[in-house]
This record gives structure tokens, sequence and C-alpha cells, in this order.
């Protein structure tokens, strides 16, 4: 049975899901390079976007002293930084995701 539009898939089966993502990073010069294995809990376009936005959120309001002070349009990686990857990887018992240096 396929949802309505609006309806999207069942509570079930937005906790079933999972994602990995591989994100590749170099510096501006490109001599250095990172490696880097995200995996998560949670459907993503469903229930884990919706967490991940939610400790975007306790970031900006409970880290704010730890947050480096930038200015301009920031992606929320660029402007929260290594606390809302401690958060994400804390969240719900350290269950929801987990983050796994692969190359440095």
């Amino acid at each position: 049975m396929q949802p309505k539009p609006g309806e999207g898939p069942p509570p079930w089966l937005q906790r079933a899901g999972n994602f990995r993502a591989l994100v590749h990073a170099t510096t501006e010069d490109r001599t250095e390079f990172a490696l880097v294995e995200v995996q998560g809990a949670g459907d993503p376009g469903y229930l884990a976007t919706s967490k991940m936005l939610s400790e975007v959120g306790l970031c900006l309001l409970f880290d704010h002293e730890a947050l480096p002070r930038r200015a301009g349009v920031l992606t929320p990686a660029t402007a929260l930084g290594p606390t809302l990857r401690r958060r994400l990887a804390e969240a719900e018992g350290g269950n929801f995701m987990q983050f796994r240096v692969m190359h440095a």
C-alpha cells in the first residue's frame, strides 16, 4: 500500500530505516584529505532529518558558548562543528549516529 501525498511512510518503517555516507574532504590546496564514514539510524528522508534539525536547535540553544564565532551563511557543520558532531553521536544514548575516520 502506497502512502497518499503528504502521508509519508508509517512510523515503524521510519524507525527501521538507516543510512550510511562516506565524506571525502580536502584542504583548499588539496595537499591533505580525510575520509569519514557516517552511519545513522532512522529513515534519512523523514525520521533522521528531523532528529538532526532538532539537535542543531539544541546546539544553538544550549551550547552557544562553545560554538565558533563566525558570521555569514554557513552550513550546520561549518557553523556548529565538533559541538554538533558530539551531540549527534550522543543522541539516543549513542545509538543515533556514528562517525568513523577512515583516513586522515
